[in-house]
């Protein structure tokens, strides 16, 4: 799930830059609609060509010893020139 809702939370972002709006507080929305946390958002770029970065996190439903209790995702979305 952290995986499949890091991408859409990066997704959401692109769309809200290519728009014109706030690439990170949409992407911050997005993320709580999803059921994870918005951890950190990048964006580079100009209005035209731009991406996106998101670090998103969620908790681990079962508590075992010496493993994390929560897992961070990390997705990319824009164009491609600056995904690299």
């Amino acid at each position: 799930h952290a995986r499949s809702a890091a991408d859409l939370v990066a997704l959401s972002g692109a769309a809200e830059r290519a728009r014109g709006g706030d690439a990170c507080q949409a992407s911050a929305r997005f993320a709580a609609v999803n059921a994870v946390w918005l951890d950190a958002c990048r964006v580079r770029g100009d209005s035209l060509d731009f991406a996106v970065t998101v670090t998103v996190g969620q908790p681990v439903g079962i508590a075992i010893p010496a493993l994390p209790h929560e897992l961070t995702v990390t997705a990319n979305a824009g164009r491609l020139g600056l995904l690299r």
